[in-house]
Parts: C-alpha cells; structure tokens; sequence
C-alpha cells in the first residue's frame, strides 16, 4: 500500500512541475510543486533506511551534495549587510529531491515511465490552458508566459514532453496496446505553444531530439516503421509551416544568425567576468553574486556557478555532469536504450543559454538518468 502512495506522489510531482511558478493564494513561497513535493518526502520516510543502501546512485548524489555544501561554505564567507541568505533552500530541495527520485526509478523501471506519463500530460493541459487563454500572460514583445514561468522554460516542458509522449507511443513502455495512439492527439496544441513562446533554445532543441532520437530509437516491424517515418514527415511539415505563420519565432532566429544577437547574455557575461576575475577559484558565492548584481541569472549554468563558487566549485560541478552524461552513453551502449541520451539535448541547451540550479524539470530529468546506473552492468560502484 504505501509502495502505491509513493508512486502516486511522485507521478504527482511530475505533472505538478508544469505549474512550478504558479503561486497558490498570491503567497511567493507556497506552489504546487512544493506541496506534492513535501508530501511525497513525508511519504519516503518510513523507507529512508532502505533507500540509503543504494551505493550506485548514492554515488552520483555524493557528487553533487559536495558541490552544495562546497557552495554553502561560499556563501558563508560572503555574507553582507545587503545579502545574508547562505543557504539556498530551493537548490537543497531540488537536491534532495534527485537523490530520493533516483532511487525511487532504481526500484522499478516502469515508474519512471509512468511518471514521464504525468509529466507530459501535465504539459498537455498546459497547452489547453494556452488554446483557452488561461494562466497566459505575453510580453511586449508577443512572448508567451504560462503561469508565471518564462517562455524559454515553459518552451522546453513542451519539447521534453512532445518526445517522451513519442518514445512512449512507438516503444509502447507501458503496454497501453493501441489506447497509447490517444497520447498523440494534443501534440499539435503542444507544438502551438512550443512556437509561440519564441523560444529559440527550445525549437533547436525539439529538432536535435526529433533528429537523433527517430535515429537511433528502437523500431520492430514493418508498421512501427512505417509509422516513424510518417510522423517524423508529418512533424516536419507541421514545424516549418508554423514557424513560417509566427514571426516572433522567425524574427529571432534571423536575428540569432544575421545579428549574432544574444538577448543580452554578451553584456551580462562581460559585467559578471569583470568582477569574478578577481575571485576565480573559489568565487563570491550566492550572497556576494546576490548582492551585486540582484537575483538575476547570467543565462549560463557554468558561467554562474563559476562565480559562485570559483574554479573549485565549477569542477565539483563538472564531475557530477559528467557522470550523467557517462550514465545516458552506457544506457545506449550496453542497453539500447536512447532516451537517456535525447533528454540530455534540452537539459544542455539551458545549461549553455539558460538556467537549471532552481529548474525542477532539469533535476527529475537528472534522476531518470542516475537511475538508470543502477541497472547497468558497468557502473559506477
């Protein structure tokens, strides 16, 4: 029974992250995700001890939590009058969270499937609230917003979500039989809102997925192929024509290539160098970054942990990320197994372009793939 609860939770979570920035009762410290999230924890607890015996994952974990209280040391030594929060309880949670759902995919592979379910179907009704014109707020310059969440990251839930519906159609994970043809049906609305947010790391990132994952995806059958080739047609067809109708889109694509225009990221990284330099190896930490600039982000994962916790802290970092790309390219290798590996595409975008630490999407996806270390025959313990 309990086993049941905490599925439940987590395939709640899932679907709650689509709405990560929806504030209930107008109160900036109470969301959704926050709340399924604490329940789901409460939920573990009974089982802590078991779920600490798996060294695989704990491995990869260990990485990461090293980096976090690396961090917290930092932040500690930068502490000022205009800046004094040390301790980041969002990335703690996101953190923790990782670890917990890592271990919860280790016990059974379906789970992370159906969570995925969750996760895209909470995508869907996003873009039926989009159709309606509910929880939609444009910019000035004709950018979507959904629920408070930015354009580039309600973007990247559309394209993560428009892939695993299509991995979980043609692989058929779940034995939904032909009832998993119904999942296909709100791509298009799902498209719609992809295009409208103007997301350019978004759209390079559904067209990098749809290339590598229709390749190497495995395909038995005359239908399941036939079936592939279709739909991969019939995506193209759909994108172009809708990039075409969409100016915003077009525009700041043309202007990516013709006018080498970044959004503003050049100047940002060119103010944040000018003050790091001076503190490369161990950084000015959150509160010093904080009390600097605001709380505002650089738009580059490594740029922004590099000036919060210095060279050390960036290499912390960079070892983590490196044992969850080593775990995607084992579960192809050793597995076939490709998903791993096309999540990663939109995760790297946003570590390059955009922001990840406070970005719950970013960690489930990690934890997918730590997950998987646990079932492979070479790993890391």
């Amino acid at each position: 029974m309990l086993r049941k609860v905490q599925d439940f939770l987590i395939c709640s979570y899932f679907f709650s992250i689509n709405f990560q920035e929806y504030k209930l009762f107008n109160l900036g410290f109470l969301s959704i995700p926050k709340i399924v999230a604490f329940l789901y924890i409460i939920s573990l607890l009974p089982s802590i001890q078991s779920l600490s015996r798996n060294s695989k994952v704990n491995y990869i974990f260990l990485q990461v939590f090293i980096f976090y209280f690396f961090l917290v040391v930092i932040n500690i030594f930068n502490i000022s009058s205009s800046s004094f929060a040390f301790f980041d309880f969002s990335l703690f949670t996101n953190i923790v969270l990782f670890w917990l759902c890592s271990i919860h995919f280790s016990r059974k592979i379906i789970i992370a499937y159906k969570a995925f379910l969750f996760l895209a179907l909470g995508s869907a009704l996003l873009a039926v609230f989009n159709l309606f014109g509910i929880g939609v707020e444009p910019d000035e310059s004709g950018r979507i917003y959904m629920f408070g969440d930015n354009p580039n990251f309600v973007g990247i839930k559309m394209v993560i979500s428009i892939i695993l519906i299509l991995f979980l159609v043609i692989q058929n994970n779940l034995h939904l039989h032909w009832f998993r043809y119904f999942l296909l049906i709100p791509i298009p609305i799902m498209l719609k809102l992809l295009i409208e947010t103007g997301s350019r790391v978004s759209l390079i990132s559904f067209i990098l997925m749809v290339l590598v994952g229709f390749y190497y995806v495995k395909k038995s059958g005359f239908f399941a192929k036939l079936f592939v080739l279709l739909a991969l047609i019939g995506l193209v067809f759909y994108v172009y024509n809708f990039i075409l109708e969409n100016q915003l889109l077009l525009i700041r694509l043309t202007s990516s290539i013709d006018d080498k225009d970044l959004a503003g990221r050049d100047v940002i990284f060119s103010d944040i160098w000018g003050v790091v330099k001076y503190d490369f190896i161990f950084g000015i930490g959150q509160t010093g970054y904080f009390a600097r600039f605001g709380d505002g982000s650089p738009h580059n994962v490594l740029l922004e942990i590099f000036c919060y916790s210095g060279i050390i802290g960036l290499f912390i970092f960079l070892i983590f990320l490196f044992s969850i790309f080593k775990v995607a390219f084992k579960s192809k290798i050793f597995h076939n197994n490709i998903l791993p590996l096309v999540l990663l595409i939109p995760l790297l975008g946003l570590i390059l372009s955009g922001q990840i630490l406070t970005l719950k999407l970013g960690w489930v996806i990690f934890s997918f793939i730590s997950s998987r270390n646990y079932f492979l025959k070479y790993s890391f313990s």
